[in-house]
């Protein structure tokens, strides 16, 4: 077997391993190292304490990259709680790669456990993607990456990094180590082939607990949402790119008039506001793309937290996904592929409720 063949995430626990690797050997370069980031997006579900994912070894220092390059390197895999194997020559390494392996704020990421292991949160297109891993203490580290060979903005929200309802929020750029404040918006110029990494803090107060009652999440005013194909819809499944040109919910042969229609990779931020108990939907994938299509996990996030996933779904009846959610301020549904591409990837949410 080939090292990251036969997914050992799935079975390496069982196993008594603690650790794996979930790809093929690095190389030095840019292309080899977001070739395997690539590969660790989904993985985010099978990684918890005792049970860590291994994309490989650092290259950051070898040669075959910029500086900006192995700082990228270095903060994503710290990100994604990745061990931190050196694999440079200590002896004759230059200054600034010392500096990038000895960032503290970078190598606490990677040694903090929040409760998941950062994930991409949106793919914005043209190269530009928005990272994001909780912190123990309530934080979010967020890393913004420019793959595109110019620099560019890149955007994100407090909303989207899970950490909605707050008045304001504190930053600090973890390359840098300044400090700044923002109402929610989180924005900056990222150079080509780098990142900006940011430990972002509510300090803001926040807005009010959710009023007992069970609560269509479809009726919902939503903090933030991202789809993987045209929009997230209400009470619609996904169709296609335009917005409501979805159909009726329908898992196997059950429809649903109330729901979310989401497509891989998605997310949707809601506000529970730390009142709310139980979240319940019926999942899987939406009649209209046919038999014999799409494959994709559902997971449920409270403040960030994964709280539970399915196995891969694919086409046939709905699975009754329930979710304790206790104590938590935000509750984010995210849909991911099971690794084989997005194609047909139409997942619906039925009936999906949440009660306070």
């Amino acid at each position: 077997m080939r090292l990251g063949e036969e997914s050992p995430w799935v079975f390496g626990p069982g196993t008594g391993g603690s650790l794996w690797r979930t790809t093929g050997d690095i190389s030095d370069s840019w292309s080899s190292m977001t070739s395997l980031l690539d590969q660790q997006a989904g993985l985010e579900l099978f990684s918890h304490p005792d049970a860590w994912n291994d994309p490989d070894m650092l290259e950051v220092g070898n040669g075959g990259m910029t500086d900006t390059e192995y700082r990228a390197h270095f903060s994503l895999w710290a990100l994604l709680n990745a061990p931190l194997i050196l694999g440079n020559d200590l002896r004759s390494m230059s200054a600034a790669t010392k500096a990038i392996i000895t960032n503290p704020d970078v190598v606490a990421v990677d040694q903090d456990w929040g409760g998941s292991q950062g994930r991409r949160m949106r793919d914005l297109g043209g190269g530009l993607q928005v990272w994001a891993k909780p912190m123990s203490d309530g934080s979010v580290t967020a890393v913004l990456l420019n793959r595109s060979g110019s620099a560019a903005t890149i955007t994100t929200s407090a909303a989207e990094l899970g950490l909605g309802g707050s008045s304001s929020y504190g930053l600090k750029d973890l390359w840098s180590g300044t400090t700044s404040t923002t109402s929610g918006t989180i924005s900056s110029s990222v150079p080509s082939h780098g990142v900006v990494m940011y430990r972002v803090t509510r300090s803001g107060t926040l807005a009010a607990p959710r009023a007992a009652g069970t609560y269509q999440v479809s009726d919902l005013t939503w903090l933030a949402d991202s789809n993987g194909w045209g929009p997230v819809e209400r009470d619609r499944s996904n169709g296609e790119q335009a917005a409501g040109d979805g159909h009726t919910l329908t898992i196997g042969t059950t429809t649903y008039a109330k729901g979310v229609g989401a497509h891989a990779d998605s997310a949707v931020h809601v506000w529970l506001g730390g009142t709310c108990s139980r979240f319940t939907a019926d999942v899987g994938i939406d009649s209209e793309v046919g038999s014999g299509h799409g494959s994709v996990r559902f997971a449920v996030y409270g403040d960030g937290r994964l709280i539970t996933y399915t196995d891969v779904k694919s086409y046939g009846a709905a699975t009754n996904l329930v979710a304790p959610v206790g104590g938590a301020r935000t509750l984010e549904l995210r849909v991911t592929d099971a690794r084989d591409g997005i194609d047909y990837d139409h997942a619906d949410w039925g009936n999906a409720s949440i009660t306070c």
